[in-house]
């Protein structure tokens, strides 16, 4: 895993919240049971910065994005 996240790294984040920690399901929106998932990039969501970062990277290892 790399050490830093790019702005075109694509993350898949709950469509309601816009969270990748609701999408992996450890802190579920109210939406959550009904929502869809989208993707956004790190820049996008460093913009609405909403949660850590961490979970962008929990989401970029579930993918196996390595280099």
């Amino acid at each position: 895993m790399r050490k830093y996240l790019r702005n075109d790294d694509k993350i898949t984040v709950c469509a309601e919240c816009l969270q990748a920690s609701c999408w992996q399901g450890e802190f579920m929106c109210d939406e959550a049971r009904y929502a869809d998932i989208t993707e956004k990039t790190v820049g996008e969501l460093r913009e609405i910065s909403m949660e850590h970062p961490d979970y962008w990277k929990a989401d970029l290892r579930m993918k196996n994005i390595t280099e």
